[in-house]
């Protein structure tokens, strides 16, 4: 019976911890005595998957992100195993939701391996067939990272699945199952996980960057459109003779206003009815707030929201790795772009380039595909399972840039209209990855700046881009590396 094998593989599992000592990060699932931390469902309460009723063993904790490994091994008679994760399992009425990694063994022929999610026998893989020996112990490898699941056999890579219904069931049980006619068929030893933890992150390690008067930034103000001139003196008053002025000059010669002037009011602070400092954008022209210095290596964070009223805004960015805000409205950068239902895209500016994982169809150099040459952007999707496709600028003989790369967000995170979203994203050497709302959604790798050199420094703005919305709790930290939990996911 499954308690039985259980029992006989959970010897194997003493023995192997016994030759030698482990990784600390790495957790045995078995004490090699007893099954303290599981609950057994067999017997007479056979659990239904959606697939029929199983034996089933399941691990007491609930699970978010993990390396799960461990050794299987069977006879080549018809075998029915499988592996549940990211589980709810529900033990008065004997159900279990979530995702399923089945394997179908049947004597003389390779081993049929599938992913199913909830209670739908529809795979979310194409049937996967896998060499399994019975003469030895067999690999069996599950990480889930994020919006990311993979699993291995035997090295064979089985799943690679990225979409966004993963987020809908972040965490559960991990269990083991056999089919109960099966049980004498199946043994298993060395089972053992790692979790991915996302940081704990102490306030002590934030250096806050907003106060009142903006003391830690740089302004850059630039005059307006050229369908705005009507009313181009607008943001300023009209007895401020200095400041009409200047905001002549800077619409007549295309330069921006003084650096360290923000005449027009685009930036402000206020308290909200929480006592908490808001950063306001006012959404009439365009402009930067730069920080003072260069950051490098570093983990930036903020909330933003946009107005709730959707005609006063949705488009704007967060530039970094930029070298000065003076000269130009559109300075070298790398743009983290939270527009409106577009958050965490990448789009590297003004002669800066990335490269982005994608699974879309690519020129035979490598190079991204241009499916509408009257865009200025070309648009490249972001999916960490792909091969890397360059975001890097499309010049002419002349070398005028035709098309700038636009490294896609993978999946729409963001809260709705009105509302507050964590914004953040990790620069690691020439590395980078977004998030939106806690979830990873896209990352760049191999960053350069207009003479291919590696980018890995720079000054980090906020843009205001005619659009208007709000900050707050904005801040920095250093960092040694990627989280691992966000390397597994992406793939660094």
């Amino acid at each position: 019976m499954l308690k039985q094998t259980f029992f006989i593989s959970m010897l194997f599992i003493s023995q192997a911890f016994c030759d030698s000592e482990p990784d600390s990060s790495w957790k045995s699932l078995f004490d090699g005595k007893t099954f303290e931390g599981w609950t057994e469902l067999g017997g007479n309460q056979m659990l239904k998957t959606g697939y029929g009723e199983r034996d089933l063993i399941a691990y007491d904790k609930e699970l978010k992100d993990f390396d799960l490994r461990f050794k299987l091994k069977v006879n080549l008679a018809d075998t029915d195993f499988g592996v549940l994760f990211r589980s709810q399992i529900d033990t008065e009425v004997q159900t279990a939701r979530g995702y399923h990694l089945g394997l179908s063994l049947v004597a003389g022929s390779k081993s049929q391996v599938d992913l199913f999610f909830n209670d739908s026998e529809v795979a979310l893989t194409d049937g996967v067939s896998a060499e399994i020996s019975s003469q030895q112990w067999n690999d069996l490898r599950v990480i889930c990272a994020g919006g990311r699941i993979q699993t291995w056999l035997n090295d064979q890579k089985i799943v690679d699945l990225f979409e966004s219904e993963i987020s809908s069931q972040p965490k559960g049980k991990v269990a083991l199952y056999v089919k109960n006619k099966f049980a004498d068929r199946v043994g298993l030893k060395d089972l053992q996980i790692r979790e991915l933890k996302q940081p704990l992150i102490a306030d002590e390690e934030w250096d806050h960057l907003l106060d009142k008067e903006l003391t830690r930034w740089d302004v850059a103000i630039f005059a307006p459109r050229d369908e705005h001139t009507d009313d181009f003196t607008f943001p300023i008053s009209k007895d401020n003779e200095e400041a009409l002025a200047a905001w002549e000059y800077a619409y007549n010669n295309k330069k921006p206003l003084k650096l360290g002037t923000d005449l027009t009011r685009e930036f402000s602070t206020y308290l909200d009815e929480n006592s908490e400092l808001i950063l306001k954008l006012d959404g009439r022209v365009k402009g930067f707030l730069g920080t003072s210095k260069p950051y490098k290596n570093y983990h930036f964070q903020a909330y933003h929201r946009w107005p709730k009223d959707k005609s006063k805004g949705g488009k704007g960015g967060i530039f970094y790795h930029a070298t000065d805000i003076r000269n130009s409205n559109n300075p070298p950068n790398l743009e983290y772009q939270h527009a409106y239902a577009n958050y965490g895209s990448l789009i590297p500016l003004m002669g800066y380039s990335s490269n982005m994982r994608s699974l879309d169809p690519r020129n035979e150099d490598g190079s991204a595909i241009v499916k509408d040459k009257s865009r200025r952007f070309y648009q490249v999707n972001y999916d960490p399972r792909g091969e890397k496709i360059g975001l890097n600028p499309l010049l002419n003989d002349q070398g005028k840039i035709l098309h700038k790369g636009y490294g896609f967000r993978s999946f729409n995170t963001e809260n709705e209209q009105g509302e507050w979203n964590l914004i953040e994203y990790y620069c690691y050497e020439d590395k980078t990855i977004h998030l939106v709302n806690g979830q990873v959604v896209c990352a760049g790798e191999d960053m350069r700046d207009e003479e291919g050199k590696p980018l890995t420094q720079g000054l980090i703005l906020l843009e205001s881009e005619w659009a208007g919305g709000a900050y707050k709790d904005v801040k920095i930290r250093p960092i040694n590396g990627f989280p691992e939990v966000y390397k597994q996911e992406v793939g660094f």
